[in-house]
């Protein structure tokens, strides 16, 4: 059945043929790119050797970026943490504030009663 689908000569030949295309092809593309870094003076082992390491430095770089968002996630949380509680002391602060107000307030107002009792008992005391 493949060698009718395949065509004339068969699978086996037409495969065989194809290979040896493709390695005659990959031959002329190393040829070329020998010729292309011997005319720019470049070693082409060398730059995928320096290209390596830069992506080797790269995925250090993003896993220690990686690591310096998490941490920093942990400080916003922290830093929510801590601003809540300030914020339910200075709720606490606002209410002792306002009770003080209050207490002052009464005291004010004793001292004052206290006041216009004396000065009726000595009015009394003179008539």
């Amino acid at each position: 059945m493949t060698d009718k689908v395949a065509g004339e000569g068969g699978f086996i030949p037409i495969c065989e043929e194809a290979f040896d295309n493709l390695h005659e092809a990959t031959l002329d593309y190393e040829n070329a790119l020998d010729e292309m870094a011997e005319t720019a003076g470049v070693d082409l082992n060398e730059m995928r050797d320096g290209v390596d390491e830069v992506a080797y430095a790269l995925q250090d770089l993003i896993i220690d970026n990686d690591d310096l968002i998490l941490r920093m996630q942990d400080e916003m949380f922290a830093i929510s943490e801590l601003r809540a509680v300030a914020q339910g002391l200075a709720q606490d602060y606002k209410i002792v504030y306002e009770q003080a107000k209050l207490a002052v307030s009464g005291i004010h107002a004793f001292l004052q009663a206290q006041q216009s009792l004396s000065a009726w008992q000595v009015a009394q005391q003179q008539k």
